[in-house]
């Protein structure tokens, strides 16, 4: 029985690393933002830089619930989260999805995320996957921009 245990995780780590391969390709034809990075051993997370400290954005993969979430993180900023926040339904009907909205107040950093459902073993979708996901992104980055802006504006007035 180990032995059969041992090369499905084996299987499902080189599924893991094959997608992000994958999700790489898709970015790189995609985006002029985004530099895909290419990992050489499997994870289950991808991480993509936004050019600024404030904040990233972190895909997740749960192979046990197949499930891929797709989350920005606000780094040290209350305010920028606070700003995204009443943005919340004009950027919810955008994506046409709700969105799980995280301030973890006994922390400093906030995050807003979303599921998507995914199976890995399942090839044929992951490009809805990575549409999904690119989709998601997408928006995000533009309201983090836009927020980014206002507050910065409303810091030197």
């Amino acid at each position: 029985m180990k032995a059969t245990q041992n090369k499905d995780t084996s299987d499902l780590e080189l599924k893991k690393l094959e997608y992000w391969t994958k999700f790489s390709d898709y970015i790189e034809e995609h985006s002029s933002i985004f530099k895909p990075k290419n990992y050489k051993l499997p994870h289950n997370w991808y991480d993509l830089s936004l050019n600024t400290k404030f904040s990233h954005l972190a895909l997740t993969i749960n192979s046990n619930n197949k499930t891929i979430t797709s989350q920005v993180y606000l780094d040290d900023n209350k305010e920028l989260f606070d700003y995204l926040y009443e943005q919340k339904d004009e950027i919810e009907n955008e994506l046409k999805q709700q969105l799980t909205w995280d301030k973890k107040d006994s922390r400093k950093s906030c995050k807003i995320y979303i599921s998507h459902n995914i199976d890995l073993m399942d090839e044929y979708k992951w490009e809805q996957s990575f549409k999904f996901i690119w989709m998601m992104q997408k928006y995000c980055m533009d309201y983090l921009k836009i927020g980014l802006m206002n507050l910065i504006i409303l810091n030197e007035v």
